[in-house]
């Protein structure tokens, strides 16, 4: 995951998703988790585990897998690979417990955890007030919202006026989709026409759909878009900053109040260890760090 990907691998990798070979969310995946003696196991912290999942010797959790570099399949379609599955097992490793990881779609996975199908979601997930309503955050990630265009065509988009009238595609059920018709209501309040918002089941739909040239542009979170451009080969490029500043956490069910604590303080010892800072540097996100494990620190 670390080698340059040119715009053709980065196009055969985005389709890779929809395979009918791709796991789905009724089989789990196999991770590839960095190991660390750094994260040990902790006996303090994995005695606040609950009784059934201690007994179970796993955590079950869902992720929409296809977001880059947080998530994503590896190259034999099945091992989920990336920043979330690294951070995961480093905290498993203080639990005591294995990580076992399921591909779900995004706009299902809170109602996937409530429903026990799943114990956790890491998946980048965009701590907000309205989703503390059905779960808790234990917030590991700073991020916002960042467009991105083709690199042939940026010269029309020197920030967000320049999508006005334009056709922006986005990840269904994200709060992309806000920012995205934020800016629409902006062009109108400036007299200008619209934005046409196209959703999509995951954000590599989007960035095909962008590439194919059925959207003018994507609006994601900036940990994934800065990572396709990236890898591009030159082909996509960000426009502007960042816009509506987030914290990303991990959602546990209101009702795993012991399970959410004993997650927090593993994620605190792994940062406490230096291994998050060893993961946020490996998948080139130091700078929007997060420490301390806050809870539901959305707005």
């Amino acid at each position: 995951m670390q080698k340059p990907l040119f715009a053709a691998a980065v196009v055969a990798g985005l389709l890779l998703t929809g395979c009918a070979g791709a796991p789905s969310a009724t089989t789990p995946a196999a991770t590839g988790g960095t190991a660390s003696a750094a994260s040990a196991k902790d006996e303090t912290i994995a005695k606040m585990l609950p009784a059934e999942i201690a007994s179970a010797g796993k955590i079950r959790v869902a992720s929409a897998v296809g977001f880059p570099p947080m998530e994503e399949f590896a190259d034999d379609g099945k091992t989920i690979i990336g920043f979330d599955p690294d951070l995961a097992k480093a905290m498993g490793d203080v639990l005591g417990v294995t990580m076992e990881f399921s591909n779900v779609d995004f706009d299902g996975v809170i109602g996937s955890i409530d429903a026990g199908r799943q114990d956790i979601a890491m998946t980048a997930m965009v701590d907000k007030k309205s989703r503390q309503e059905k779960v808790d955050f234990v917030d590991y990630l700073n991020s916002g919202y960042l467009i991105m265009v083709k690199a042939a065509d940026k010269v029309s988009y020197p920030d967000e006026t320049g999508l006005c009238g334009k056709t922006i595609a986005v990840e269904k059920g994200t709060f992309a989709v806000d920012t995205a018709e934020a800016i629409g209501k902006r062009c109108v309040a400036a007299g200008k026409a619209t934005t046409t918002i196209t959703q999509l089941p995951k954000q590599q739909d989007a960035v095909l759909a962008l590439d194919g040239g059925r959207a003018d542009a994507n609006i994601a979170l900036d940990v994934t878009v800065i990572d396709t451009a990236r890898k591009s080969a030159g082909k996509f490029v960000t426009v502007g900053k960042p816009l509506d500043p987030v914290p990303l956490g991990i959602a546990i069910p209101k009702k795993s109040t012991q399970l959410r604590d004993a997650v927090q303080a593993a994620l605190k010892k792994v940062q406490e260890k230096g291994v998050y800072d060893q993961l946020l540097a490996k998948y080139g996100l130091t700078d929007l760090a997060l420490k301390g494990a806050p809870l539901n620190g959305g707005a």
